[in-house]
């Protein structure tokens, strides 16, 4: 693992960040992660959490690749339309600028990624 990488329970400012990305995911996707963790690499956070798929939208991603591609561009979707939340949220527990939100889902995996950019003032 990479020295300048500090992994989620390390710091309770993460823990508190990573409660409150998994509360929006909650209260605006109606969507509970079953597990999440948030990084800080430079200048660069990292929110993953996985376990957001139910039964039926597993089943589909497994059986048939049309249906992962739908789910996967649901979630993102879904999550692009939340990019001023997240960067709310994470100027709100870091207290500092946050710049651009990137979203990638991976149906497969059932694990959703957001970087965010941020920036010290």
């Amino acid at each position: 693992m990479l020295t300048n990488v500090r992994p989620f329970p390390e710091n309770p400012l993460y823990y508190a960040l990573g409660k409150s990305l998994s509360q929006v995911q909650k209260e605006y996707t109606e969507r509970q992660p079953r597990a999440s963790k948030v990084y800080l690499v430079d200048d660069l956070l990292i929110y993953r959490c996985w376990g957001v798929l139910n039964k039926a939208e597993l089943q589909l991603v497994a059986e048939d690749p049309e249906g992962a591609r739908m789910v996967q561009e649901l979630l993102e979707q879904q999550w692009n339309s939340l990019k001023a939340v997240v960067q709310a949220t994470v100027q709100d527990h870091l207290g500092c600028r946050a710049l651009g939100v990137s979203v990638t889902f991976n149906p497969e995996q059932d694990e959703l990624v957001i970087l965010c950019r941020v920036v010290r003032t």
